[in-house]
């Protein structure tokens, strides 16, 4: 952002931030500092798995924000964009303080939401975010059958990450 470039990651339960030098990617310019602290009953006493994407002069750093299971959320946070804000100033950040996604009925069906790989993919200018679809039982492990779905953005510029198919089509969303 602005010239600056950034790791952000989960350490002790917490999303940290840095700074680094694109020609020297393995060594950071700043001290570390915390930015997403879990507060809320749905942090669930865990934020992991940063992922950003710049909308609208906005940066959304959605992460994960509590545990595997029927009560697994998504949070974020956001900061301006290209506006040379220091992103590893905590004050800079804001926090939703209510859940982006949570798990429950999708499409018809219930969706218990388990920790994403933590992957945005770019289709030309459009962000795709990978995000679970459901979880299945198989012996004797977890695992998952996972998508990837376009973000869409409400018209007052909040990501939406749960739209059901029908909502796809809504000149609402449109945009």
């Amino acid at each position: 952002d602005s010239g600056r470039w950034y790791y952000a990651w989960q350490q002790v339960g917490s999303i940290w931030i840095a700074s680094f030098d694109p020609a020297r990617p393995a060594r950071l310019t700043s001290k570390p500092k915390q930015i997403v602290v879990p507060e809320f009953a749905w942090d669930n006493m865990i934020a992991e798995g940063p992922n950003a994407i710049v909308h609208d002069g906005t940066i959304f750093l959605i992460y994960s924000g509590s545990l595997v299971g029927i009560d697994y959320t998504t949070g974020l946070v956001t900061a301006p964009a290209g506006q040379g804000a220091d992103l590893t100033d905590a004050s800079v950040w804001t926090k939703l303080d209510y859940p982006l996604q949570k798990s429950g009925m999708y499409n018809g069906r219930w969706q218990r939401r388990h920790r994403p790989r933590h992957v945005v993919a770019w289709r030309g200018r459009q962000p795709h975010l990978r995000v679970p679809q459901r979880r299945i039982r198989a012996r004797p492990l977890w695992c998952a059958r996972r998508q990837v779905r376009r973000v869409h953005w409400s018209k007052e510029g909040m990501p939406i990450l749960d739209m059901q198919t029908a909502e796809e089509l809504d000149p609402d969303y449109a945009g």
